[in-house]
């Protein structure tokens, strides 16, 4: 015969044992996610050392402050300068003669221009609302992936398009678009473009996404910005 107090003591060990259970169980979880944490912040140092090297041996170095939690200088003006910054680091970096950053916006799922280098008003009317698939950086949209166009007269995503016609007269013959991301979602592209047919080497496409990723950080950090 159990006792109404024996089971009262017996739910009572059953309920503290059920307790430590969770306990260890949290702490474990808490011992993964500052590992997690570790390995993250690892990861993302050897990135920026790689990227630093890379532009060194390009000519441009970028200094990068690795304690600032985006990877790049200390802030100077706005916002707007800071994309003006990274979008300059990556046409002198990679030898480009044009570029832009565009921003995603969520509202139209087009992709805006925020800042530019080098292209008259035709173009940054013309590619101031790219939706998805849509010439180099609306495909890199697209796949999420980056896009390299080497010659636009011969690239099915420019052949048969208005957008064709306005990358000769702004006299982009070559584009690669490298897509912005943040938190696993894509907020933006960074394209440079070429006067001449050409395909970046393998070390300046690699330079290109691993500069995407500190200004996916930047512009990710600044979120009400990128929607401006």
């Amino acid at each position: 015969m159990i006792f109404p107090q024996n089971r009262d003591y017996r739910n009572a060990v059953e309920t503290i044992e059920q307790a430590e259970r969770m306990r260890e169980v949290a702490l474990g979880m808490d011992d993964q996610a500052r590992r997690a944490i570790s390995d993250a912040c690892r990861m993302r140092t050897a990135l920026d050392l790689q990227l630093e090297r890379l532009s060194r041996h390009n000519g441009h170095p970028i200094k990068l402050n690795l304690g600032d939690g985006n990877g790049l200088s200390p802030m100077r003006g706005d916002k707007r300068a800071r994309l003006v910054e990274i979008l300059d680091w990556a046409i002198a970096t990679t030898r480009a003669d044009m570029g832009n950053i565009q921003l995603f916006d969520s509202a139209v799922g087009t992709l805006r221009i925020k800042v530019q280098r080098g292209f008259d008003g035709r173009f940054l009317d013309f590619f101031d609302n790219v939706h998805t698939g849509e010439a180099a950086c609306g495909t890199a949209l697209q796949t999420g992936e980056q896009v390299v166009v080497e010659d636009v007269t011969e690239s099915p995503i420019f052949l048969g398009t208005d957008s064709l016609e306005v990358m000769l007269n702004a006299r982009a013959r070559a584009v690669q678009s490298t897509p912005l991301i943040s938190n696993g979602n894509l907020i933006g592209m960074l394209s440079t473009h070429y006067h001449r047919p050409l395909r970046p080497s393998g070390r300046d496409l690699c330079l290109l996404e691993l500069l995407a990723r500190r200004a996916g950080r930047f512009i990710g950090a600044t979120r009400p910005f990128a929607s401006s």
